[in-house]
């Protein structure tokens, strides 16, 4: 298990993950503090559903005021942006995704190492599927779907269904199914895998040549 961290520790592991070019440094900051507070909060002592809780509560805080101050940006900076922001029609998505991937790798590589109950608190895993089926999060589910789920163990209540016709999400379900040896949907990764227009085709065909291990192993000699 990781050592504790200091503020100053956490700090300094949060803040670089908020840091955008279309955010000001104070805005970051207001970001990075609450979201340090947080992670030291869940890490510190013997977790309980009350301090689950109240993580979950105020991560969701912290997604939404990411959000909100996205939605605020003009038209002519979203116009700016690299095309690899991938800007849909919400105008949140090109800040949600970069900075949401950097925040799921201090939650799969800082917290869940010092707090390994966390991923099966089915409080936290409440919290993931509220995340996973929010559209306003938007590409930014991505990362949820592939880093964070599969550590829960669980896939109930989620409609991967519909969230594979998504091509952005696609590659991330696959991934996170194939960790969690969910085999449901070989029909659709075999289909997508055969669409020429399919990007990130590795997942798939990790997924599909997983199952016929999995079936072969299955198989009487």
């Amino acid at each position: 298990m990781k050592e504790p961290l200091s503020y100053n520790d956490w700090f300094c592991v949060t803040r670089p993950r908020v840091h955008s070019p279309y955010l000001d440094l104070d805005t970051e900051v207001e970001l990075a503090e609450p979201l340090t507070e947080l992670f030291i909060y869940i890490t510190a002592e013997r977790l309980t559903d009350e301090r689950v809780e109240r993580f979950c509560s105020g991560f969701l805080q912290f997604l939404d005021a990411l959000y909100t101050t996205a939605e605020a940006f003009a038209d002519e900076t979203l116009a700016k942006a690299p095309h690899y922001w991938r800007l849909g029609p919400g105008k949140q998505r090109f800040i949600a995704y970069g900075i949401t991937n950097k925040i799921t790798q201090i939650i799969s590589r800082e917290v869940f190492p010092r707090k390994r109950s966390l991923a099966k608190s089915p409080i936290f895993y409440r919290m993931v599927r509220q995340i996973i089926g929010d559209e306003r999060v938007g590409e930014g589910r991505f990362w949820f779907i592939m880093k964070i789920l599969p550590a829960t163990g669980r896939s109930d209540g989620i409609d991967f269904a519909s969230l594979i016709q998504d091509s952005f999400l696609a590659p991330a379900c696959f991934e996170a199914l194939r960790r969690m040896k969910d085999w449901r949907f070989v029909r659709e990764a075999q289909a997508a895998l055969d669409d020429p227009n399919t990007v990130r085709r590795v997942d798939m065909k990790r997924y599909l040549e997983r199952f016929a291990e999995s079936q072969n192993a299955e198989s009487p000699n």
